[in-house]
């Protein structure tokens, strides 16, 4: 991004439209949807029928034990706090295990019964409002919120009993260049104009602001780009290194 928008300052929104919104000094209340569990307070149910969904790692801490379960979850099952903590205790739960599926969890909930904390990460980028659902959700309990980072939900996992699908770093990066280089010639499109003529054909009157024109598309030829690739792979592994250092020799 760096090289298509050189001349700007780039930064990324940890908490999606709510950094935005923060950054224009408008109200985060207006872009907080409320779905439907919030106004009815609706039962939720975990879903128990198809465990390839499976993709939250739940660790529960009693009694100075601690013991694993995978379980489909999301945001709205986090959302509710101890609310469902009957439910999550009656999940299956053992001493050891192995994650079943070539993914990593997707998402992770620590429960500490013995000092009553509720700790959570997930990749979702709007957790600050999860988080906030969260605690008016569980009073009287410590609320963490570990965001994106499940590395600290690991480190409280006993290492020899838990098994997950780890992959190497440069097998992961490899992965990544491999998703660029089959994207090239992706030329980016303004969405403001395709949803513009949508609602023209619904016969409402639609100005598209010149503001939604500033993006960019793909540059350069795909020979170009596929030489910074070739380069790219040749660094790899990358471990806490500043890539633009290198990278410059490159490119």
């Amino acid at each position: 991004m760096k090289l298509q928008w050189s001349d700007w300052t780039l930064s990324w929104a940890d908490n999606g439209i709510f950094d935005i919104a923060d950054y224009l000094d408008l109200p985060r209340s207006q872009f907080i949807y409320k779905s439907k569990h919030d106004e009815n307070n609706a039962t939720y149910s975990i879903n128990l029928e198809n465990p390839d969904w499976d993709n939250m790692l739940l660790s529960v801490y009693r009694d100075n034990r601690i013991q694993y379960s995978q379980i489909y979850g999301n945001t709205e099952m986090l959302e509710r706090g101890t609310q469902l903590l009957d439910n999550l205790l009656a999940m299956p739960l053992h001493d050891a295990y192995s994650w079943h599926g070539l993914e990593f969890p997707e998402l992770g909930l620590h429960l500490d019964l013995d000092n009553k904390k509720f700790c959570y990460w997930h990749s979702e980028t709007d957790m600050d409002n999860i988080h906030k659902k969260i605690q008016a959700n569980a009073q009287n309990w410590q609320c963490l919120n570990w965001k994106s980072d499940y590395h600290k939900h690991l480190a409280l996992l006993d290492e020899e009993k838990i098994t997950l699908p780890m992959q190497s770093l440069e097998k992961r990066q490899t992965a990544i260049i491999e998703r660029l280089r089959n994207g090239l010639m992706r030329e980016a499109k303004n969405p403001a104009i395709d949803v513009a003529n949508l609602m023209s054909e619904k016969g409402k009157d639609v100005t598209v602001s010149g503001a939604t024109e500033i993006y960019r598309g793909s540059v350069g030829t795909a020979k170009w780009k596929s030489s910074i690739l070739e380069k790219l792979e040749q660094l790899l592994p990358v471990d806490n290194m500043p890539i633009s250092d290198k990278a410059d020799n490159y490119i």
